[in-house]
């Protein structure tokens, strides 16, 4: 229940500041641990729907934190929470180029 509340304050700070990067990667993490979570008890459905925020979120990241190393860890993990590693093994190799 505490994530829940985390995420929907987090939602109506990006609302509020829809480019604080911070804001962003804090929220894609919510997103990304709810999603784990849901995929342990079998929910894929509504696992997906979390990831879909996610995707979201990295599109925005992208565009006001491409050079930050976060950016792409946010997206390495989320490719792998979707099951697609050759993509997550790409994204997080470039976080790593630029750490």
């Amino acid at each position: 229940m505490a994530e829940e509340i985390r995420i929907r304050k987090l939602e109506l700070v990006v609302a509020g500041d829809p480019w604080g990067a911070n804001h962003l990667i804090n929220l894609s993490s919510l997103y990304m641990k709810r999603a784990e979570n849901l995929q342990r008890m079998n929910e894929a459905k509504q696992a997906d729907q979390a990831l879909q925020r996610v995707e979201e979120l990295f599109a925005r990241l992208q565009r006001v934190a491409g050079p930050s190393h976060l950016t792409w860890t946010v997206g390495g993990t989320m490719k792998l929470l979707q099951n697609k590693p050759e993509e997550a093994i790409a994204l997080l190799r470039k976080a790593l180029a630029i750490d």
